[in-house]
């Protein structure tokens, strides 16, 4: 089974760190297979970010909301340590006016 999480990281950031720090924060994540190793895909260029997935393999699909909670907190940490901020999808509110 692929484990898999969308981020959006600012075009600022060569599209190769974003990778390498991905691939990282799976490969360090509970019950995620070395082999085939994880994978990254681009999937949308937004206005002012880059859509980016990671897909993993797992053995162990009874365990997903673990899995994918330990992936989530590897993210954060190795684009924290590198100073990366992580975007997440903006949204508009318009406001009526009396």
């Amino acid at each position: 089974m692929i484990v898999h999480y969308s981020i959006t990281i600012g075009y600022d950031v060569p599209w190769q760190k974003v990778y390498t720090l991905l691939k990282e924060a799976a490969s360090q994540t509970i019950h995620i297979e070395t082999h085939p190793e994880p994978f990254v895909l681009q999937t949308n260029l937004n206005d002012f970010n880059i859509s980016y997935t990671i897909n993993a393999y797992t053995k162990q699909p009874s365990k997903q909301a673990l899995i994918y909670s330990n992936l989530l907190e590897n993210i954060q940490e190795v684009f924290l340590r590198e100073q990366i901020e992580l975007l997440s999808p903006s949204y508009h509110v318009m406001n009526k006016l009396s």
